[in-house]
């Protein structure tokens, strides 16, 4: 699975953010699949990844999880 394109709404630090990845098969890239996040500590690289791992995981979760997405 790859993900292209990542939308995040109030996840912790993060309000609104979309955010265009590399996934093999781009036209006109050196690196295929190759995304780099730079940024100073509490800047939201970490709650990116855990919006994709939320996003990945997501089809697995069952309302019986116990997982509460507004925390």
């Amino acid at each position: 699975m790859y993900i292209k394109q990542l939308k995040i709404e109030n996840l912790r630090s993060l309000e609104s953010v979309t955010l265009a990845l590399n996934a093999p098969g781009t036209p006109q890239l050196s690196l295929p699949n190759v995304n780099v996040m730079l940024g100073g500590n509490g800047l939201g690289k970490t709650s990116v990844l855990r919006a994709a791992a939320l996003a990945a995981l997501r089809p697995l979760m069952s309302s019986s999880s116990g997982f509460v997405p507004n925390r």
